[in-house]
């Protein structure tokens, strides 16, 4: 370094001799130089073109990009441009560009620093004990419930930090739901479903036989309605006293869902979806080829769609009669979304998110790295959200075009959400829940955005 700089020193010294002499002019004049494009405050995402304008009253020998004050990439031909990969810097969001051009004899133009926005990038993440596999639920003050498999109920603030947690006697796989009362209720694989007060503290706990993977849906009325790997759908009023309960023939993993009949469908490990009367007598069964683990969406006209391991995805008339069914290339335990033109979004062991046509056709599908679990959730930008056991969370374009994809340090089969300020928040295989920055604000209102259809995770149109 000592010698690079003697030699420049040595060089000006010689110029100036000669330019006393009259023999040259001295070059002092360093390069102009400006970034075009991004602008400040711009949000990106993906790779990024950075359009550089350079100018000497000589020539411009290189430009240089910087990043948050490190060198990273350099140019030495007109016309100057990076492309920057954002996939290296979502640990946060914000980030400084500044290039720096150099002339022949090394004087130095700086340009004006700009910060961008990287959409998709980690806004936090908290930390619990095991793999989260359940999905968050958000209460009206912006309070995140999720469930984790160290058999704890985490309430999380907006910011990353505990509120409180609630310690149950097993695992927990359910997904959190928040009552208009802001009771949190959770199933666990202890066999209790739970009811929580907004402080943390117990209201009451509900026994069945089985231990409940089972996410819990929360009628008009306040009735909670959840499946059981002990064969039975229970229906457990607000002071947790039992109502009633169905038999189905064999495990129930899959979640309940309410119409705005008050009809309840839910799926079964015997084959089966059962729509279930609120008095809790069976309206109709409709067999499939195999289990139903997943969960069911319904439409506006009232079709219920729903996936089994069979391979196939089904479109059942409220009557319980088919409409169509859709085959793709493995089982099925994502649980569908419906935007508001009718289409139907999708996850399948076979890698892909499907989205499928109102008349049962395909439109698109997007291949990840591996099975698909989870459920989408689409945003008020019709931006779909989908977690793989790749351990992507991807934001796919309404196009089916790759928007941008997060990294997280374990496989996902959590559902994400989406919070009004367009955070993303998704649980991990890792055991942190991820807070995700993006340009949704909020669910997109169509018949049904995302699993257990609301922020609250109730399962229930309420209109």
């Amino acid at each position: 370094m000592g010698r690079i700089k003697f030699s420049k020193f040595l060089l000006i010294f010689l110029m100036t001799i000669f330019f006393i002499s009259g023999c040259i002019p001295i070059d002092l004049t360093p390069p102009l130089v400006e970034i075009i494009s991004p602008k400040e405050g711009d949000k990106v995402s993906g790779k990024v073109p950075i359009k550089i304008e350079a100018v000497d009253n000589v020539r411009v020998e290189r430009v240089e990009l910087y990043v948050n004050g490190v060198m990273v990439d350099e140019d030495k031909e007109s016309p100057y441009e990076f492309l920057w990969d954002t996939e290296k810097y979502k640990d946060r969001s914000h980030h400084k560009i500044q290039v720096k051009a150099y002339d022949e004899i090394g004087n130095e133009g700086v340009s004006k620093e700009i910060t961008l926005k990287i959409i998709g990038s980690l806004k936090w993440k908290f930390k619990t004990g095991d793999g989260i596999s359940s999905s968050p639920a958000i209460g009206k003050d912006g309070t995140i419930y999720v469930g984790s498999r160290d058999y704890y109920v985490y309430a999380i603030r907006p910011n990353g930090t505990l509120k409180w947690k609630f310690k149950t006697g097993g695992g927990i796989l359910s997904s959190p739901a928040i009552g208009k009362d802001g009771i949190i209720y959770v199933g666990s694989l202890d066999y209790y479903i739970y009811a929580i007060n907004p402080n943390g503290s117990l209201k009451w706990k509900f026994k069945t036989e089985g231990g409940i993977w089972s996410s819990p849906a929360i009628g008009k009325d306040g009735i909670i309605y959840v499946g059981s790997n002990d064969t039975y759908i229970y229906a457990i009023n607000p002071d947790g006293t039992l109502k009633w309960k169905f038999q189905a023939e064999w495990p129930v993993s899959s979640s309940p869902v309410m119409s705005k009949d008050g009809t309840i469908y839910i799926g079964s490990w015997d084959n089966y979806l059962y729509a279930i009367n609120p008095d809790g007598s069976l309206k109709w069964k409709f067999k499939t080829g195999n289990s139903i683990l997943s969960s069911l969406a319904i439409g506006e006209d009232g079709t219920i769609y729903v996936g089994s391991l069979d391979t196939y995805f089904y479109a059942i008339n409220p009557d319980g009669s088919l409409d169509w069914e859709f085959k793709t290339g493995d089982r099925i335990l994502s649980s569908p979304l419906i935007n508001k033109d009718g289409t139907i979004y999708l996850g399948s062991y076979d890698y892909h998110l499907y989205a499928i046509n109102p008349d049962g056709s395909l439109k698109w599908k997007f291949k990840t790295g591996n099975w698909i679990s989870s459920s989408p959730a689409i945003g008020k930008d019709e931006i779909i959200y989908v977690g793989s056991l790749d351990s992507y969370l991807y934001a796919i374009n309404p196009d089916g075009s790759l928007k941008w994809r997060f990294k997280t340090g374990g496989q996902i089969s959590s559902s994400p959400t989406i919070g009004k300020d367009g955070t993303i928040y998704v649980g991990s295989e890792d055991g942190h829940l991820y807070a995700i920055n993006s340009e949704s604000l909020g669910l997109l209102d169509s018949p049904w955005p995302k699993f257990r259809y609301d922020e609250q995770n109730t399962g229930c149109i309420m209109e």
